[in-house]
């Protein structure tokens, strides 16, 4: 399960935001900290997800959309990246994240 910091609420907010904007239950359980990933499956989904929310984010900075009272979205994503990374890599789904990776390129 994702854990934040509290001064990490802001990367939290933003991949809930993207997450209920891809419609992707899933993810947002997992990025609101709701949900430990239990499969392989369940892995590629929501690294694919990410990927998705990256380049709608990406998307958004680069068109000056303001999200959430105006974040950083370049800060907070790269963030977002490293934690969400790192799970993987913790928990076992490193190659779940390389093939999420690799089918979105």
């Amino acid at each position: 399960m994702l854990n934040y910091s509290d001064s990490d609420l802001p990367a939290k907010d933003i991949a809930i935001f993207y997450a209920k904007k891809i419609n992707s239950q899933i993810a947002e359980e997992f990025f609101s900290g709701k949900k430990s990933l239990a499969s392989t499956e369940e892995a590629i989904e929501v690294a694919t997800a990410f990927w998705t929310i990256t380049d709608l984010a990406s998307n958004d900075h680069l068109k000056d959309i303001s999200i959430l009272n105006d974040v950083d979205l370049e800060f907070w994503m790269h963030k977002l990246f490293n934690k969400i990374y790192g799970y993987y890599e913790k928990n076992g789904f490193k190659e779940q994240w390389k093939i999420a990776e690799e089918n979105f390129s």
